[in-house]
């Protein structure tokens, strides 16, 4: 696979799962670190079902409809529980699928991954294209999602439910519209994966992928989406394999994980200090 099409790769799953963990947070204020484990999930759903003789559009399906359906659930269990106490039983069930997926090693292949059978028709380029026309397709509908007044009325559920009530916006219709989407969104991610490397490990995706987008999730401003999916991408994403050029592993390592570092007490500083201020052009849109 070329550097060029797995840096494409790598950027467009870092937009798809970022996006995930963006809607999330906008529609519930839910920390939610679990896409990755939904991404690794879906693409052995997806490579599954390939290996089975479904056909490609058949297993799409089944993958994406595997994580909205884990999607759906996530938003559901927040009730009544904490935003730290949610975040741990998304890293919980990060957990239990990276350990399910090498203890049933006669479904996953566990230690030596899955393979994704006679699919020479999709070289890896054609999947990592296919992958970055999705993101960027995630990224202009989520522009315009935002812009409207149901965006409005879902980023209000989440900053306020109290005043949505009031509204008379049904809360329990965004909560499932927030999990159906960010489900979707990090399955397909996991099938872009999958596609393109066609192969799949129980170490790939999961926690490693999971944090850095639900750093992008965070940081992400509605109103600045394009500059912020584009740098933050960058930096969490795509930074540690375009340090290649530069000086040794050691360095490049060292380096990204000071970008990362910084990158995350930026989102905590920003998180600290949110205010009702930054959502009242909300209430303008309604």
């Amino acid at each position: 696979m070329g550097f060029v099409a797995y840096i494409g790769l790598m950027l467009a799953l870092g937009t798809l799962l970022g996006l995930s963990a963006h809607l999330y947070w906008q529609g519930s204020r839910l920390l939610m670190p679990a896409t990755g484990g939904l991404a690794l999930l879906a693409a052995y759903a997806f490579a599954l079902s390939l290996n089975a003789g479904f056909h490609i559009g058949v297993s799409v399906a089944i993958a994406v409809l595997t994580g909205s359906a884990l999607g759906l659930l996530l938003p559901l269990a927040s009730h009544g529980v904490s935003r730290a106490e949610f975040m741990l039983l998304g890293l919980a069930l990060v957990e239990i699928i990276h350990r399910a997926a090498y203890i049933l090693s006669s479904i996953t292949g566990g230690t030596n991954g899955l393979s994704i059978k006679d699919t020479p028709w999709v070289p890896p380029v054609a999947g990592a294209s296919i992958a970055a026309v999705t993101a960027v397709l995630a990224v202009l509908v989520a522009v315009l999602g935002w812009r409207s007044r149901r965006g409005a009325a879902l980023r209000i559920v989440g900053a306020s439910p109290r005043w949505a009530a009031l509204l008379g916006i049904n809360i329990r219709k965004y909560e499932l519209v927030i999990g159906a989407i960010g489900g979707s969104l990090a399955a397909i991610a996991g099938i872009s994966y999958a596609l393109t490397i066609q192969y799949i490990h129980p170490d790939d995706l999961g926690m490693t992928m999971g944090l850095p987008a639900l750093a992008v999730g965070l940081a992400i401003r509605p109103r600045h989406m394009l500059l912020d999916v584009i740098t933050l991408t960058l930096g969490l994403f795509g930074l540690r394999e375009l340090l290649r050029f530069i000086g040794t592993s050691a360095t490049r390592f060292a380096f990204h994980d000071l970008v990362v570092g910084v990158i995350i007490i930026a989102v905590a500083l920003r998180l600290s200090q949110l205010t009702d201020k930054e959502d009242e052009h909300l209430w303008e849109r309604l």
